[in-house]
Parts: C-alpha cells; structure tokens; sequence
C-alpha cells in the first residue's frame, strides 16, 4: 500500500502495466535463471506489478517490479530488511533470486523470488470457521511479536515524536485530497477532524518504537491449509519503525471491524492493550483507511470503504 515517499498514488500505473513472455524470458537469461513457458499477471498486489513465471517441470518463480517513483528505495529497503529478518528471526519470507535498479528490459525496479506454496490466506480465510480463524490469528500475533521484539532496525522515525509527526502531517494530506476529490461523506469528514483534534497528542505518548510490517494484511500471507501455519510472510515494502502495537492497523479494518470478537483472540496471543493504546490505534487505523481511500479516490477493490470510518469514530468517542 502507500509508502511515506509516495503520499498519493497512481494505483492505475501499476495495473496497466505488462511484461511480454519474451522479455520475461530474457530477464532469466541475463540473470542466469531458467527460461519461463508462460508469464501470468497476477491481481494482488496494490502499487507493485506482480508476474508468475510458469515452467513445464519446474516450481514457478514470481517476479515484482515497483512501478512507481520511489521503487529503487523501496527494494533496496525491502531487500536489506528481508534479508536480516529471514536470518535473523526465522520468520518465513521469499528468497531473492535477482535484483535489479531497472534496465534495457523492464525500466522499473525489479525482483524474481521464489514462488511460495500455500493459500492466499484472504482467499482461505473465507472457508475458514471461527475456531480456524482463531488459530491463525494467534499464529499472526507470534508473527507480529518475533518482528516486533527482533531488535532490528528500519528506516524511519526515530522516536514516538517523530512519529506522531508524520502521522498528523499524512492525516492532513489526506484530508485535503478528500475534500477535493469531493465523494467522502462531509459529516463524516468533520467527525473525523474532531477525533485528530482531540486525540492528535496522544500520538507522541506511544512509547518506543520498534520494526513493524505495516502492511500485515492477509493476502500478504501464504497459509498452509491443513496445518494453518504461515508458510509465508510477504511484501514488506512499507517496513519502518513505529509503535509496535499498531502493526495490528489493517487486522484492525480487514477482519475486527467486522469481527470484534476475532480481536480478543489476537490480543491475548500478542498482549492486551492498555485504553490508551487502543484509542492511538484507533485513531492510527482511521488515519489508514483515510490514507487508501484518498489513494483510490473512493471505495477499494478489497472492501474497504467510507463507513468503516463510523466505528472507528465511535471508538474515539466522536
């Protein structure tokens, strides 16, 4: 999803985007990797372009290209994190076969990785019963908490501060591009002002800050359907340091919003939150959904939408 680099999105780029098999074919050859039969686009993905390569009597490979501005510093970020995570922690995550800054062949940034097996956990999540669903948010939170207590460091905000900052000043580019976009319900918009206006100090009082994912979301995890163990954790594009606790934030609008009771599960595995974390990570998920939706200019793909906001609200007290 969005990165600090790149405040508003065009979320178009990356979809229109395609790589031809024969140019997919060569990239392998320059990079010393087996020469693919097919190439597939494949629909996940929110800012990046991601392509299957599909061989006769081999396991697939994927390759992911940053179409967009700041995709030389992301990989290199992604690349140098992943790497120290998967040696470092034992978190699953896809091996990098290649990389490349942009070339001859594909002008954007570019990795080939390994090809996870497991389900999209979005897509298993909806087969799921809520005692699944409970085990594999546990298995997220022992997830969440290895990364969170790993001790390495990401770029990003140095202190709670610094943080709080960047929070506010997101918060009020996004407002504005709402306001001129014009579709987000200007009631709403008003309560939500009111909440930052209230709860916009708390942001610097969220105690240390350590690595987090930030886009912790189940289509970012591959799942192995019979055990529900995450075979995989993807796409940490967005990794930074900030409040640990508010890691949880698209938990927060893709599964509790409609799931309440699914969050005791989650806290109890990660650690219960004190009512002064929760309402900063309330006020943070509101901070995130407003982030998406002004980057799609309405409701998204996935689901998230302007009344997911109201609860939130209710949460803050607005």
């Amino acid at each position: 999803m969005m990165s600090p680099a790149d405040p508003i999105l065009d979320y178009g780029a990356f979809r229109r985007y395609r790589v031809p098999v024969r140019v997919a074919r060569e990239v392998c050859d320059r990079h010393g990797l087996p020469r693919p039969k097919r190439i597939v686009r494949l629909k996940r993905g929110e800012v990046n372009a991601l392509f299957r390569l599909d061989f006769d009597q081999k396991n697939p490979l994927i390759c992911k290209i940053w179409v967009r501005p700041s995709g030389p510093e992301v990989m290199e970020l992604h690349v140098s994190t992943v790497s120290r995570i998967h040696r470092e922690t034992g978190v699953p995550t896809p091996g990098w076969l290649c990389i490349s800054s942009g070339d001859d062949l594909i002008p954007y940034p570019y990795a080939v990785l390994e090809y996870i097996d497991g389900e999209d956990g979005d897509v298993l999540w909806r087969t799921l019963s809520v005692e699944q669903k409970q085990r594999l948010l546990a298995e997220c939170a022992q997830i969440m908490l290895i990364l969170h207590t790993s001790g390495i460091e990401a770029p990003g905000p140095t202190d709670a501060s610094a943080w709080a900052a960047t929070e506010i000043d997101r918060h009020r580019r996004c407002i504005q591009a709402l306001r001129q976009q014009g579709w987000f319900n200007g009631r709403t918009l008003e309560r939500v002002e009111c909440a930052w206006d209230r709860r916009a100090a708390s942001l610097s009082n969220a105690g240390q800050l350590s690595l987090v994912h930030y886009d912790f979301q189940l289509h970012n995890l591959r799942v192995d359907p019979a055990s529900l163990k995450v075979l995989s954790v993807l796409d940490f594009d967005y990794v930074t340091q900030a409040p640990p606790f508010t890691d949880a934030r698209d938990l927060v609008l893709s599964v509790f919003l409609r799931d309440p009771g699914l969050a005791d599960t989650f806290w109890q595995e990660y650690g219960v939150l004190d009512e002064g974390q929760q309402k900063i990570l309330a006020l943070h998920s509101l901070g995130r959904l407003l982030d998406i939706l002004a980057a799609y200019g309405g409701p998204t793909p996935f689901g998230w939408d302007a009344g997911m906001a109201a609860p939130l609200l209710d949460q803050l007290d607005v």
